[in-house]
């Protein structure tokens, strides 16, 4: 399936796109979101910066986690770090599927697979990278608004069968 809105991924950030999805309420289970899917949502609804409006959206969302000025330039770097990273992941799986017609449904499901890693790791990978920059009060302060996100986020897994 052609990734068109990064956004999409939220929904379905766990496991995938089967048709035996189900999906967790955040405003009924936030604790049964994974970490890295409530990280991926918000570091994305925060980079997201091309039109003067968006720059705006996303500097009302910053003003939201009370982040000090130099906590709130290492978060913006790395999200901008972020989005470049994840916009060419994006960029090569979509690529992967839309010559997908000689492609074997085994490499589809590895190149799935691999796709889910590669974000997951990404994601881990700007956690980290934020963890060595922000202070300690920064830190924290991101982690407690992202915990907090988790009630109004709606995440698709795919049942175990």
């Amino acid at each position: 399936m052609r990734i068109l809105r990064p956004l999409i991924l939220c929904l379905f950030a766990v496991s995938g796109f089967a048709q035996n999805a189900t999906r967790i309420d955040g405003r009924q289970h936030p604790e049964l979101i994974p970490d890295t899917a409530a990280y991926r949502a918000v570091f994305l609804m925060h980079s997201h910066s091309a039109t003067p409006q968006e720059i705006a959206r996303s500097e009302q969302f910053h003003a939201r986690i009370a982040l000090s000025r130099i906590d709130h330039y290492a978060y913006e770097q790395a999200l901008a770090t972020f989005r470049q990273h994840f916009d060419g992941l994006v960029a090569a799986h979509n690529a992967f599927v839309d010559a997908s017609a000689s492609v074997s449904i085994d490499d589809m499901k590895q190149e799935g697979a691999a796709f889910k890693q590669s974000l997951s790791a990404l994601v881990q990978q700007t956690r980290n990278q934020l963890a060595s920059v922000m202070t300690n009060d920064g830190l924290a302060k991101l982690d407690a608004f992202v915990q907090s996100e988790k009630a109004h986020m709606t995440v698709g897994v795919r049942s175990q069968q």
